[in-house]
């Protein structure tokens, strides 16, 4: 997947961080958690202003990459516009299309300052959406996330 992601990206090897399981933005913060060897296979990749650096095309933050167990996982920090980061993780996966259809395991992640305490049902709907269109599970924690891989079968 990576490679593929080089393909279609030539000449970006700085935006890929191999091993690096925490991506931060305007005080939000997420962070895999996993063992010390099975973290050295993960791939972190800063999309927007890096990897896709069109001002016209609204994408999510950072893209983690699984090779072994076929893993990817969005990641948009936001402020509190649930919906536009989701907007944001469909124009991603379009956008990398060829990179999302080799993997197995999605998830999606938006870190907002605050979220209300019932998630909207707009919010809900769209996240029903994502799964059934995209294979995307859709996550939405406040301002920090932490994801154990081993809960979830990813590692």
């Amino acid at each position: 997947m990576v490679n593929k992601l080089k393909t279609l990206f030539p000449g970006k090897d700085h935006c890929f961080d191999i091993g690096s399981t925490t991506a931060s933005e305007n005080k939000r913060t997420f962070r895999l958690i996993c063992e010390e060897s099975q973290c050295l296979t993960i791939v972190r990749i800063k999309l927007d202003k890096c990897l896709i650096n069109d001002p016209n095309s609204k994408k999510c933050d950072w893209l983690f990459i699984i090779p072994d167990s076929k893993g990817i996982i969005f990641v948009e920090c936001k402020g509190n516009d649930v919906l536009e980061a989701i907007r944001q993780i469909r124009v991603t996966y379009n956008l990398i299309k060829p990179v999302v259809r080799l993997s197995s395991k999605r998830f999606a992640f938006v870190i907002p300052s605050k979220v209300a305490p019932v998630i909207t049902t707009s919010i809900q709907r769209e996240v029903k959406k994502l799964l059934r269109d995209y294979g995307i599970t859709l996550l939405v924690k406040n301002r920090k996330c932490e994801f154990r891989l081993l809960d979830y079968k990813i590692i």
